[in-house]
């Protein structure tokens, strides 16, 4: 299978409108006119499995989609192009555009989970500090992270939750002006050479991080908000509503992608295969890396956690960075998952 990410930024828009679609293949000996393209947002790390399992293993072709995929920084960068309707999914953690988004015209639908996390020795996401300060001292507890810079990836992101949540915890706060955003691309090399002190990551970045000494694990993402949805995946108004059919198609081919990523990671069957399409897609190169990582969990119907989802809308209502709070019949949509399940035995 032949696919290409293209990196998308607001700056960028116009280039990648004015492009030529990325296509999956179709199925062998399908008519054209029974496939229909859909374009889809990741940000290239776990949280996308089943999606790449989908693709890979065919599960989409099954359904008659070819899909056009497009790489992300950050799902903060993907609201905007879901809102203006140039993408009719992306999967990213629940930012507050998304939010934002639900209180107006065209509301952006949470339709299903796309990773949430769980307690363990091998956390999916957490707060990581670099290794110097902790070998020296000077990094024992979260409240010595007061007055150093914190990379929270994207404002008004998860990211950005985690920061609240530390600067909770921590006697007399962490000041706003610690909180800087840097892709995680740029996050190694910021905490190499010492321009940033701490960091929230999620897999592989995180053991990327560890396994080439740069940072340690201070404390796991589930430590600081237990259980909590690491990533969603959204539908556009325009998908749900006037394209019902192959939203829903959609969503059993994603469905199926979730139960190979369960089999492969619970059960450990076909573990190997599925290893072997994360190489080959995301940044991490090392098949050992993925059998030691921390991994998202992944609900076997693929629903949404709705009290996950109102809770972190109430820390972004409190950051200011969500005027009003949504209701959450107004964002969260699970006709599609209902429907795959169905459909997917």
């Amino acid at each position: 299978m032949r696919w290409r990410f293209g990196l998308l930024s607001l700056l960028s828009l116009l280039v990648i409108l004015a492009a030529g679609p990325w296509a999956a293949p179709t199925v062998p000996g399908a008519a054209a006119a029974q496939t229909a393209t859909v374009r889809i947002g990741i940000v290239q790390g776990l949280q996308d499995a089943p999606q790449l399992l989908a693709l890979e293993y065919g599960y989409f072709r099954e359904q008659g989609i070819a899909v056009e995929v497009n790489n992300f920084a950050s799902a903060v960068d993907m609201i905007p192009l879901l809102a203006a309707g140039h993408l009719e999914t992306g999967t990213g953690s629940l930012n507050a555009g998304v939010f934002n988004a639900a209180a107006r015209a065209i509301p952006i639908r949470v339709v299903a989970d796309a990773g949430h996390v769980g307690p363990g020795e091998r956390p999916f996401n957490g707060v990581l500090v670099r290794k110097d300060l902790v070998d020296s001292g000077q990094v024992r507890t979260l409240d010595d992270l007061r007055g150093r810079k914190f990379n929270l990836l994207a404002r008004g992101s998860l990211g950005h939750i985690m920061f609240e949540l530390v600067s909770n915890s921590v006697s007399g706060g962490l000041r706003d002006e610690d909180g800087v955003s840097l892709s995680m691309p740029d996050t190694a090399p910021a905490m190499a050479n010492g321009s940033v002190d701490a960091v929230f990551t999620f897999e592989p970045f995180l053991s990327n991080l560890v396994g080439s000494g740069t940072a340690v694990v201070l404390r796991s993402g589930h430590d600081l908000f237990p259980g909590h949805m690491v990533s969603v995946v959204m539908f556009t108004p325009a998908f749900a509503d006037e394209r019902t059919d192959l939203a829903r198609r959609w969503m059993v081919a994603y469905l199926k992608g979730v139960r190979a990523y369960n089999a492969a990671f619970e059960e450990g069957r076909g573990l190997d295969e599925a290893i072997a399409v994360f190489v080959q897609y995301l940044p991490i190169k090392d098949p050992a890396v993925y059998r030691r990582m921390g991994v998202p969990l992944l609900r076997p119907d693929a629903s949404v956690d709705a009290a996950n989802v109102a809770a972190q809308q109430d820390i972004y209502v409190r950051l200011g960075l969500v005027p009003q709070p949504v209701d959450m019949a107004r964002t969260i949509d699970d006709r599609f998952t209902q429907y795959a399940a169905t459909q997917v035995p």
